[in-house]
């Protein structure tokens, strides 16, 4: 199966000649459009039929990214996405000493939990809250998620 990015509306079908017939058609009516590629390269979402007949969702360029902006590829896995406890502001914590742009790399897991990964959802949510003014305990809980992904 194909499945195509059109502007602002994504297109599946068996063959490619579909996909170019319905473009064809709706510029027939009026639509001004251009054929921009894959869901894949658009999203930046991979997209994998298994045998069951279920699709998965991947978004590993992305990982690879915040890994790669974070200098952290060889990082040691963690099981789990945060700590056990909460995340607090931490009024009297050091400054944050991270070479990484807090706000890029939190917006990036914000992307990943919202379309591929729902598990970092909630530990995602807490550093949000922290990056205007980052200590190094949120650097921490962010790191944290890095090494679960």
């Amino acid at each position: 199966m194909l499945i195509t990015f059109v502007d602002d509306l994504g297109v599946a079908a068996e063959h490619e000649d579909e996909v170019d017939r319905l473009i064809v058609e709706l510029e027939k009516m009026g639509f001004v459009l251009t054929k921009e590629g894959t869901f894949a390269e658009f999203l930046g979402i991979q997209h994998n039929k298994t045998d069951n007949h279920e699709f998965t969702l991947t978004q590993q360029g992305l990982i690879d990214k915040i890994l790669t902006s974070t200098d952290m590829q060889d990082c040691r896995p963690n099981h789990l996405p945060t700590a056990q406890t909460t995340l607090s502001s931490d009024p009297e914590g050091e400054p944050m000493c991270e070479e990484w742009n807090m706000k890029s790399i939190v917006g990036m897991l914000l992307y990943l939990s919202g379309n591929t990964r729902p598990d970092i959802a909630f530990a995602v949510s807490q550093v949000c809250r922290f990056t205007v003014n980052p200590k190094q305990s949120h650097a921490t809980a962010v790191k944290t998620i890095i090494r679960y992904l």
